[in-house]
């Protein structure tokens, strides 16, 4: 009979990250009187940006511009900050405060249901919120005083982690960090419904304190859950822009580091977790077991691999037992095998289930440093390499029934691949977005700036915004696109540039207001 392979579902963790209440970002709204913006991280309306998008799309209907009023930079320049100065910093852990603000929260009955509820309302301000928020003084204190300590980094080390148990190892304590979030969501609103542009601004430094926090674990689902909430901060810089009365943030947005959260860390351990989750592979080039041995572990891999992706149906579950016979491997891993410097001797007494897992290790080690040089790249050049290596790992994963196949054939490697390796784009793209969206909304408080000197009026391009320069999109490392649509009287402004898997948030459009 002839093996038939396991179709694992790639296990994206950006997709996991999806589950875990976190999803690509981006937002549109009027002024926050009319209506509640949405992001697709889905923290508390309905239908995300990108589905309110996509229906105005199909009805054919324009995304209305944001409402945006005339602001010069602000006096002092750093009366409003998202980021703390380093000399305001004090000596201490934040992981201290951040488990005390989540006991604080878990403790009081009924809390985290309210928080959700008023989270998920059109208006955040009512009377019953503000009674929510000041119970919540002392949570808010915790994390308040969180957001001023040096010392946030995270102490979950999933690299001390072996076995299979490493993919199923839980981060409730993390998950719970957009509840937090949330919260300092509604106290900003709160703040903003009374003009408090002061406090609305530390509300925003402390939750992209609390995001960095969160983004210093080693794990891809930390780092997505930090940037998910850098992102649940950005809202609310969006929403403050289109209050009117808001001073000019350029310089409080320019405080924040870019990229808060950065990736590379966390992907090449999530690559090297594959030889520690299955150690056998590596193992098996020098283990000398027997035929029986090396097959009972061939099996017990196929089943954790198996269990890993997600399978449940009765058809899935036989899968694993047709994928022992994994004999059509077994030419082409001794062809790679030989031509990695094992002599015939060596492979004559090696089982045949060795001799594949040894492959699949080597090959495994080959598509984890290809997928690591494209992590060294900078900027966008990087793209091409990420879009190669994913292509590598398809065809590595695609099985050829015909016979007579040489060594340019596929090796095991392509199951464990598709099952475990995070999609380097898609991750990338996540890491990128912030920042780029953040870059825009400087450019956009330029523009601001320009019209509080000149009268209402906006620049003719870019080049003319002299005194707070325009800065490039991160993820491009070029300048925004800017152009002018005149409808009668009225000019509405475009900031338009590659928002990274976001292309329904690539064109910000707003016009000044008195």
């Amino acid at each position: 009979m002839k093996p038939i392979y396991l179709l694992f579902a790639a296990w994206q963790l950006v997709t996991a990250s999806v589950a875990l209440g976190q999803t690509t970002e981006g937002s549109q709204k009027n002024a926050p009187q009319d209506t509640k913006p949405a992001d697709v991280e889905t923290i508390g309306s309905s239908l995300t940006a990108d589905q309110l998008l996509s229906a105005a799309q199909k009805a054919k209907q324009p995304v209305p511009p944001w409402k945006v009023s005339p602001a010069a930079e602000s006096s002092p320049v750093f009366q409003y900050q998202f980021w703390p100065k380093e000399s305001e910093l004090k000596p201490g852990s934040g992981q201290l405060y951040y488990f005390r603000a989540l006991t604080l929260l878990q403790q009081k009955n009924g809390a985290l249901a309210t928080l959700r509820q008023i989270s998920n309302r059109e208006d955040q301000a009512t009377q019953d919120a503000r009674e929510f928020v000041k119970s919540m003084e002392l949570v808010i204190e915790a994390i308040s005083t969180m957001a001023y300590l040096e010392d946030l980094s995270w102490d979950h080390r999933s690299r001390d982690i072996e076995g299979p148990r490493l993919y199923y190892f839980k981060l409730e304590d993390v998950q719970l960090a957009r509840d937090l979030a949330r919260l300092l969501m509604i106290k900003a609103r709160i703040h903003l419904a009374d003009r408090d542009f002061k406090r609305t601004s530390e509300c925003v430094l402390i939750g992209n304190r609390l995001a960095y926090l969160i983004g210093q674990g080693e794990s891809v689902i930390q780092r997505l859950i930090g940037s998910a909430l850098q992102a649940m901060m950005r809202l609310i810089v969006e929403e403050m822009i289109q209050t009117p009365g808001c001073p000019n943030l350029y310089w409080a947005i320019a405080t924040v580091p870019q990229p808060l959260i950065t990736i590379r860390r966390s992907v090449e351990l999530e690559l090297d977790a594959v030889h520690r989750a299955f150690p056998a592979l590596r193992q098996a080039a020098t283990a000398g077991w027997s035929d029986a041995e090396a097959e009972q572990r061939w099996i017990e891999m196929m089943q954790q691999l198996h269990e890993l992706s997600g399978s449940n149906s009765d058809a899935d579950n036989r899968n694993p037992l047709l994928a022992v016979d994994y004999s059509d491997f077994v030419p082409p891993a001794q062809q790679r095998l030989k031509a990695s410097g094992i002599s015939d001797d060596q492979l004559q007494q090696m089982a045949p289930a060795s001799i594949v897992m040894a492959d699949t290790a080597n090959e495994l080690d080959r598509l984890i440093d290809e997928n690591r040089k494209a992590l060294l790249i900078p900027g966008p050049q990087k793209s091409l390499l990420m879009q190669v290596n994913e292509a590598g790992i398809q065809t590595a994963v695609r099985f050829h029934k015909e016979s007579g196949l040489d060594d340019t054939r596929p090796s095991a490697a392509g199951l464990f691949a598709a099952a475990l390796f995070p999609s380097i784009r898609q991750l990338d793209a996540a890491a990128d977005r912030s920042p780029t969206m953040f870059r825009r909304l400087m450019t956009l408080e330029a523009i601001r700036h320009h019209a509080a000197v000149h009268q209402g009026e906006l620049p003719d391009s870019l080049d003319d915004l002299k005194t707070l320069p325009s800065v490039f999109a991160f993820s491009t490392e070029q300048p925004f696109e800017y152009r002018i649509e005149k409808d009668g009287d009225q000019a509405t402004a475009v900031l338009s540039g590659m928002i990274p898997n976001f292309p329904t948030a690539e064109h910000l459009r707003f016009q000044i207001v008195p």
